[in-house]
């Protein structure tokens, strides 16, 4: 068994042009999704990360918005809630593609 296969894995990618986020869902029970939303972007980038560790992250961050860090494929990512206030930072490291 893969690492994330378990939990199976999301690709994120950003379009700084298009102003959007791509996210790409596999999980091996459930098939394959593709969705795209609307984001505000800095910069290009793809990451793949454990949906269950994401899934986490997003549940324990409160706020209606969140920010979402990361600097490469490798590199670790890091969320925080939008708000002035935000205390609690997430970091999940990526999975290899």
């Amino acid at each position: 068994m893969r690492c994330g296969e378990r939990g199976g894995s999301i690709t994120l990618k950003t379009d700084k042009e298009k102003g959007t986020l791509a996210i790409h869902s596999i999980a091996s029970q459930l098939g394959e999704n593709t969705s795209e939303a609307e984001a505000k972007v800095s910069a290009d980038g793809q990451v793949t990360l454990n949906s269950r560790y994401l899934l986490e992250a997003l549940g324990a961050i409160d706020g209606s918005s969140i920010t979402f860090r990361f600097s490469g494929k490798l590199s670790p990512c890091r969320l925080t809630a939008t708000d002035d206030e935000a205390t609690y930072q997430h970091i999940i490291m990526p999975l290899k593609s």
